[in-house]
């Protein structure tokens, strides 16, 4: 078997994550910069939590089947990338809906909201490695 460009991408993540944990653990940490976690941040209840959870391994085997699909040949790659694109923005937009509905979202124009560019970024992203496969 051969393996494509996007392969690379496994060993960046990995080394990325090597260097992220190698570097915070030789910096001091001060107590202001240690209040600064995900959750001390606020907006992430343990309800939202495994919401966001349940819809990222849902959207997970929704491209696995994709995988798979395309693997046997039932799915040509245009179209399982088509397909796998349109789950990831609509993952990201089931979430954008559940941040609105709670009241902790402030409105902004589409184009100046940063989550709207990364589920763009997200969905590019995806596209390509199932129309490059």
């Amino acid at each position: 078997p051969s393996l494509n460009f996007f392969h690379r991408v496994v060993a960046v993540i990995i080394s990325c994550v090597l260097i992220h944990v190698v570097v915070s653990l030789k910096t001091p940490v001060s107590e202001e910069q240690s209040r600064l976690t995900w959750v001390d941040l606020g907006g992430h209840s343990p309800g939202e939590l495994k919401s966001l959870a349940t819809l990222a391994l849902l959207v997970v085997a929704i491209l696995a089947a994709l995988g798979g699909l395309m693997i046997s040949g039932q799915l040509t790659a245009p179209i399982a990338a088509l397909l796998a694109a349109a789950t990831t923005l609509g993952a990201f937009a089931i979430n954008s809906l559940r941040r609105s509905q709670s009241g902790k979202h402030t409105k902004k124009a589409w184009w100046a909201e940063d989550r709207n560019w990364a589920a763009i970024l997200c969905a590019t992203a995806v596209w390509m490695h199932f129309y490059f496969a």
